[in-house]
């Protein structure tokens, strides 16, 4: 944990420093072409009740940016053409969350989740997918500690509630 708060802290000082220095994106954008939005901070809302404030590239979501969507879901990280790409964390609507990498929009590189009934995954992600090295800590302290291949457990100790020891 103290290693995600560290990254945060250093994603967001680099990010700062990099927007004090992009001016305020002109009018709205418009996808007639009308605006271009390019090394600018500004915010885009959608008619469906989704929300952009953040940092525009080439008339793409691109830098730091948070989106809260109609549906109650939320996201605040980086982004990379129009698409979640960096380090970021995602809140879902029932309750879930997400901190850690993304790449190309999907979950990917080292990261934790914690789902809205209390069961928790920290550790590798690939396409979206509980992938490498990982535990899984249920509600009831159960740990499945190991290996996780495309979202299931593959190889590694199943440990019973309380056995788990996180020194070893």
């Amino acid at each position: 944990m103290k290693n995600i708060i560290i990254i945060n802290l250093f994603c967001f000082i680099v990010s700062i420093s990099h927007a004090w220095s992009l001016t305020s994106c002109p009018e709205s954008p418009s996808y007639e072409g009308s605006v271009y939005w390019d090394n600018c901070i500004g915010t885009y809302s959608w008619s469906n009740g989704d929300k952009y404030m953040g940092e525009w590239q080439n008339d793409q979501m691109h830098g730091q940016g948070n989106i809260f969507f109609g549906s109650g879901n939320k996201y605040i990280g980086e982004w990379k053409n129009h698409k979640r790409d960096g380090h970021g964390t995602a809140i879902w609507a029932n309750g879930d969350k997400y901190v850690g990498e993304w790449k190309n929009g999907l979950r990917h590189g080292y990261g934790t989740s914690i789902w809205a009934n209390g069961n928790k995954y920290v550790g590798e992600w690939q396409n979206d997918h509980m992938h490498g090295k990982g535990n899984f800590i249920w509600t009831d302290n159960r740990v499945w500690n190991g290996i996780w291949k495309e979202g299931n457990f593959f190889d590694g100790k199943k440990y019973a509630a309380g056995e788990f020891n996180y020194m070893s």
